[in-house]
């Protein structure tokens, strides 16, 4: 049975045209289904195979790596970093400044300094 098999797998590959006859054909702007059927032509790659022969209408596959895309905030972890030191050494700048230019709130209702507010008024010279 061997020997048929191989037999079959040479005549197979010495059809005239056998590529063309695996893909599909565009007649008159119409596509037609391939001449050799998808099972048949698996069927006599796999023979062909086993019997030790080179399958000539091997397709090459390519080899593509995606790396993969992750999270939002482990691709952007090293930028926001940089920002975070930065912003860092500028932080005295920036506390002394806010000391400097925050506005002076009035004391709070019902402690002395409000009560004196409110006897001798906000006018008075304070210590």
């Amino acid at each position: 049975m061997a020997a048929s098999v191989a037999q079959r797998v040479v005549r197979a590959l010495d059809i005239p045209n056998l590529a063309e006859k695996l893909k599909p054909q565009l007649v008159n702007g119409v596509w037609h289904g391939p001449k050799y059927p998808a099972r048949a032509a698996a069927r006599l790659r796999k023979e062909t195979l086993l019997a030790g022969e080179v399958w000539p209408f091997e397709k090459a596959k390519k080899e593509v790596f995606n790396p993969p895309k992750g999270h939002k905030w482990e691709r952007e972890r090293h930028a926001r970093l940089a920002k975070i030191a930065k912003n860092m050494e500028e932080m005295p700048k920036r506390i002394a400044e806010y000391r400097k230019n925050k506005p002076k709130r009035p004391p709070k209702r019902g402690s002395v300094q409000w009560a004196l507010d409110l006897i001798y008024g906000k006018d008075r010279p304070r210590k």
